[in-house]
């Protein structure tokens, strides 16, 4: 008996969901971290004139971790815009190089407690 109430339990506490946004409770926020979420940063890199800097970010399970990731980026003085895609590990920022750059931008990344590494261009 105790082994399926057990079971019953955890059936609704790991949820497929739950297990992808790393169990964390997801009542305490207005935003539910869904495996289905789009990749962040709907701003089109392509258009912004600024150096480029592109980084390999591990950790990310949802687009809410994307979202985390872009606010962070966007809030660093001199960042124009910023693509993040937590399927693809990826993220891509558009800089004034006057004002900030890669390392500073990675640690903003590595702050949220993700692993960024700068990717070859």
């Amino acid at each position: 008996m105790r082994t399926f109430l057990v079971l019953t339990i955890a059936s609704f506490a790991y949820t497929p969901v739950a297990l992808a946004c790393g169990a964390q409770a997801q009542a305490s926020d207005d935003s539910t971290c869904t495996t289905e979420a789009p990749p962040s940063g709907d701003v089109d890199l392509a258009t912004l004139v600024g150096e480029r800097a592109s980084f390999s970010v591990s950790g990310m399970k949802c687009g809410k971790c994307s979202a985390k990731v872009v606010a962070a980026l966007t809030a660093v003085e001199g960042v124009k815009g910023a693509a993040v895609d937590h399927a693809a590990g990826n993220a891509q920022v558009v800089f004034e190089a006057g004002k900030t750059d890669a390392t500073a931008l990675q640690a903003a990344i590595n702050a949220l407690g993700y692993t960024a590494v700068v990717a070859a261009q």
